[in-house]
């Protein structure tokens, strides 16, 4: 399965990455602004792929 492209920060237009916590044995993952904004998706995923939709998705698209 091709992995989803995160789209830049909804409110600089700044890079997002992608970080996974492996703290915890299933591990989480959220995306971060890497510019000075730091805007930061309000929860964590079980999956890659599942944090990158919650991210990409913008007020007004369907």
């Amino acid at each position: 399965m091709k992995e989803s492209k995160l789209k830049n920060c909804p409110f600089c237009g700044g890079e997002a990455k992608c970080h996974t916590r492996t703290k915890f044995p299933e591990g989480f993952t959220h995306i971060e602004c890497e510019n000075k904004c730091l805007e930061k998706c309000d929860s964590s995923y079980y999956s890659k792929e599942e944090a990158i939709k919650a991210w990409n998705v913008r007020k007004g698209e369907k």
